[in-house]
């Protein structure tokens, strides 16, 4: 018999599958089965994919897919920047029933992100570069960002053809949607994705959520402050078992 304590997890963009072994580690520390897969354009499927056919609404058909394919009676799904995005959609669409039971949004993509965006997809990738080249980027953040860095322009135009008004309109729909249990987690000092307007656009729309700023952390809230970012992550897991909403 299936565990029915299982947590996924949709990674950023430029990120990959295998970028955070540490919370494979956390997931299963706290009695959790760790599922994960690699999305169209990035790590093992970078090259499998047209950038022209990887919008947003096939990345959501994707990972519908690929968690249905698990045959998982229960589960929640964590997800990052990007993959954030994706969970809000995947939560207030109803993709799984009642199986899914709880969400974890990292730097979630959100529409609140458009508005500075569209005008510094560039700007923001060029900034990437210079940070890696001026070493102000933490080493565990180097890997993580470095494709995106050397591959400006296919970058540029997947993150476009991922994040543009159609898709932003659909993470906001799925937003006012979410009724699980949701715990955010944001980086102070996060330039990616507005800490305020993420804040006020969580906190007026899902009525079940946990909100945590996390000090001296940017967008990767778990590699700048990994022991605070599990102790929340951690906090949240456990709940389910104490209130029963998750049982072996």
């Amino acid at each position: 018999m299936k565990s029915k304590k299982n947590l996924i997890y949709i990674h950023g963009f430029s990120a990959n599958k295998l970028d955070h072994p540490m919370l494979a580690k956390a997931v299963k520390k706290a009695g959790y089965k760790f599922y994960t897969f690699d999305l169209p354009g990035h790590g093992s499927l970078k090259d499998l994919y047209d950038i022209e056919d990887i919008t947003f609404d096939f990345l959501v058909k994707y990972v519908i897919e690929q968690i249905k394919k698990l045959n998982l009676q229960s589960f929640v799904i964590m997800g990052h920047s990007m993959g954030g995005g994706l969970t809000s959609v995947l939560a207030g669409e109803k993709a799984f029933g009642n199986k899914l039971k709880g969400i974890i949004l990292e730097a979630p993509h959100n529409k609140r992100v458009v508005n500075r965006s569209f005008s510094s997809i560039r700007n923001t990738i060029t900034l990437i570069k210079e940070e890696m080249t001026r070493k102000l980027l933490k080493p565990k953040l180097t890997h993580y960002f470095r494709d995106m860095a050397e591959q400006k322009e296919e970058y540029s135009s997947l993150l476009l053809n991922i994040l543009n008004i159609s898709s932003l309109n659909r993470i906001q729909n799925g937003i006012d949607k979410i009724d699980v249990p949701a715990l955010l987690l944001l980086g102070e000092k996060d330039i990616y994705i507005p800490l305020t307007d993420t804040y006020e656009n969580y906190m007026s729309n899902v009525d079940d959520l946990e909100v945590h700023i996390i000090h001296n952390a940017a967008h990767c809230v778990s590699v700048d402050q990994p022991n605070l970012f599990y102790k929340y992550f951690t906090q949240f897991l456990k709940s389910f078992d104490k209130n029963g909403q998750i049982t072996d």
